[in-house]
């Protein structure tokens, strides 16, 4: 007998005892479980020696499948709730479709961002994306973050910063070119208030390159911003290739409306003379 006979053999005995929880069936001379009555031995054969060995039944195939699948979900869990913790800022955990306020003038917005969100892999297969604009308080930035958590929880990776904040991490690093390179390997990056950075003749070439790597690698992008509609004549060279881009991958979502921040803060003015008045 060979080697691989002897082991062969070897393993078998160490499986081949009575299984727990079973009972001996006469006619398949096999030992079946006592709970579902289905086989916890089987016959295999190799290399022309037949040996009877222990198996899973049915519900221990079952229970193994929900641990299984169980691992699955604390794994995808897992990896959500990390790709959250580097995408976004904890401050926007919380923003979602479910809590964004929808109103007459914001409807159709609300809807063309959760319908990007659900046809993501088309938007990101032909490089679709959104320019978020308006005035302060509309909720650009709420509804930006709603997709970034959206897309996250769908298991897309998502990146969002303000212009600056993505500035800082550049300028702060080692290796520019490699965190340029990083940011630009998500599957979606959202640029927080553009326009509002410090403009110098470095930040431009920075949000430049970005804009750039995204474009070529084929990488969508979505911005907020309160430029409506930008000045030609207050451009550089550098401005105009950066709106040229914008111009070729983003469709523009306009929003409209009341200063939700006001409403807010009469809210908050009203509750706090509540709580001095008891």
């Amino acid at each position: 007998m060979n080697s691989l006979a002897e082991a062969f053999q070897s393993y078998s005995e160490m499986n081949s005892g009575v299984p727990a929880n079973s009972y001996y069936n006469e006619n398949e001379k096999l030992y079946y479980c006592s709970t579902c009555n289905t086989a916890k031995q089987c016959r295999i054969k190799w290399m022309g020696i037949e040996q009877t060995v222990n198996c899973m039944c049915d519900c221990e195939t079952r229970a193994n499948i929900k641990d299984v699948e169980a691992h699955m979900e604390r794994k995808h869990k897992l990896r959500i709730r990390t790709n959250r913790n580097i995408g976004i800022p904890g401050k926007l955990f919380d923003k979602t479709f479910e809590n964004f306020e929808v109103s007459e003038s914001n409807r159709k917005n609300f809807q063309i961002c959760r319908k990007y969100c659900d046809k993501f892999a088309e938007m990101k297969a032909d490089n679709i994306g959104l320019r978020l604009c308006g005035s302060n308080g509309t909720g650009k930035t709420h509804m930006a973050a709603a997709m970034a958590n959206r897309l996250i929880e769908g298991g897309w990776k998502v990146y969002m910063r303000t212009m600056d904040e993505l500035i800082a991490e550049i300028m702060k690093s080692y290796d520019k070119n490699e965190t340029v390179s990083d940011i630009c390997s998500y599957d979606l990056l959202i640029i927080d208030e553009f326009g509002q950075e410090r403009s110098t003749e470095t930040v431009q070439q920075y949000v430049q390159d970005i804009i750039n790597t995204r474009v070529i690698n084929g990488r969508p992008f979505i911005i907020t911003t309160n430029i409506i509609t930008p000045n030609e004549n207050e451009m550089n060279m550098c401005d105009r290739r950066i709106y040229s881009r914008f111009n070729e991958t983003l469709m523009t979502v306009p929003f409209e409306g009341k200063d939700m921040r006001a409403e807010i803060h009469n809210k908050k003015l009203e509750r706090f003379k509540e709580i001095l008045k008891g």
